[in-house]
């Protein structure tokens, strides 16, 4: 069985937008951004390696419908 190279690693995510190239009302192209990915990975000596990847709208709406939930901690 081989030892552990590596323990503790930082869990780290980054959220990667995606653009798309839509005509406005001028006629003219403009870039639109899109909510993209969320990708959430690691890093191990300085290389980013990806674990998971979600649609970044539905994640970012479960976060605020959670928001809308949960009360505020107290601040005391």
């Amino acid at each position: 069985m081989s030892d552990f190279t590596h323990e503790n690693l930082p869990l780290v995510g980054k959220h990667v937008p995606d653009y798309s190239t839509e005509t406005d009302p001028t006629g003219n192209k403009v870039q639109v951004e899109l909510p993209g990915e969320y990708h959430v990975g690691t890093v191990i000596d300085g290389v980013y390696v990806p674990l998971l990847k979600r649609n970044a709208a539905g994640l970012f709406a479960d976060i605020e419908r959670l928001k809308k939930q949960t009360p505020p901690p107290d601040e005391g």
